[in-house]
């Protein structure tokens, strides 16, 4: 195990709550803190935005409920946790969460859909807590396109539609942090018109390393950091390189990224997905790549090797700090408060 100051960590995206609202299905309880606890403790993760996210074979008619179950899984989990995972609306949450030894969770969107076209909808998640929002997954929906996993689309230019426009705004009215993730290039650059102030890629790689239109162009990371953004890097081994990837080649984008926009511009949005495929559907299996971690980074326990390899690459503490925590910490608490 790397030794050396230790580092706390906010993971920008998380699916965890679609393992942890089927366990709880099957009557388990304290999922959070029994199967993932000793992992997050090893990685030094004090907070994760946990994204709701509805399978498509769920869609449409069920993506409303199944959205609702998994924000009552995380309030089950919490109510179980006595004390030690949160659910966090606003940065001071995230500070008190930090100062008590506590695990953070915030309340994100990975698509729209639970909506279900009903703008208002969105004021009723804002109140039970959702402060983060990506309009698509890398599909269609009422709000607009996703981006593809290949390098060809003709929708790719499409922008947002009517209701995908009167989201952003009210999503910028709640304070809501809008996440780009999953968009696709028409949409990010009308929604880059249509807001102020910044927003985020909570996990997307450079395309220029690794060719897919899921990843973002140098123009793209270059914009979010002129907003005061922040991209959140992803470990997932078919968006860093290949499908061999391994942390050498994660830590490679995570310099990419951050020489072209900054120390300040740069997080963590690991995206662990293994556990997850098991819960597909056949129909959402056929849609995804056969995505895992890259080797070397396969959970949150192995961050300390990822801060060791930024460390043989000469990053300062506060350097990793950034990354790790703080331009997150940063970005939220200037746009969500």
């Amino acid at each position: 195990m790397p030794c050396g100051r230790w580092h706390a960590v906010i993971d920008m995206h998380s699916d965890i709550l679609f393992d942890v609202v089927r366990q709880r299905d099957l009557g388990r309880r304290d999922v959070i803190r029994s199967d993932y606890g000793e992992s997050f403790k090893k990685g030094g993760v004090t907070a994760l935005v946990t994204a709701i996210y509805v399978d498509q074979a769920l869609l449409p008619e069920q993506a409303l409920r199944h959205a609702l179950d998994q924000v009552a899984a995380l309030l089950g989990e919490i109510d179980d946790a006595g004390g030690e995972i949160v659910l966090c609306r606003s940065a001071a949450d995230l500070d008190r969460a930090r100062a008590s030894g506590a695990l953070g969770t915030i309340l994100a969107f990975e698509g729209v859909e639970p909506l279900h076209g009903d703008l208002n909808l969105l004021d009723v998640f804002h109140a039970l807590g959702l402060r983060c929002l990506s309009l698509t997954h890398s599909r269609p929906n009422a709000a607009g396109e996703g981006a593809a996993y290949g390098m060809e689309d003709p929708r790719d230019s499409r922008g947002l539609t009517a209701f995908g426009e009167a989201v952003i705004d009210r999503a910028q009215r709640l304070r809501i942090l809008i996440d780009l993730s999953h968009l696709n290039e028409g949409g990010f650059w009308e929604v880059l018109d249509r807001t102020s102030g910044p927003v985020i890629l909570s996990h997307s790689n450079a395309r220029a390393l690794c060719p897919t239109l899921r990843n973002v162009t140098d123009r793209q990371i270059r914009a979010v950091a002129e907003r005061g953004g922040v991209i959140g890097l992803n470990c997932v081994n078919g968006l860093v390189k290949d499908f061999d990837a391994d942390l050498d080649d994660f830590v490679a984008q995570i310099e990419y990224v951050r020489n072209l926009a900054g120390g300040e511009h740069v997080g963590l949005g690991l995206d662990f997905s293994d556990r997850l495929f098991q819960y597909l559907s056949p129909a959402e299996r056929k849609r995804l790549p056969p995505f895992a971690a890259v080797k070397g980074l396969e959970d949150h326990g192995r961050i300390p090797d990822l801060v060791a390899a930024l460390k043989r690459r000469g990053w300062s503490d506060d350097a990793v700090d950034a990354l790790l925590k703080d331009n997150f910490v940063r970005v939220f608490r200037e746009v969500v408060g």
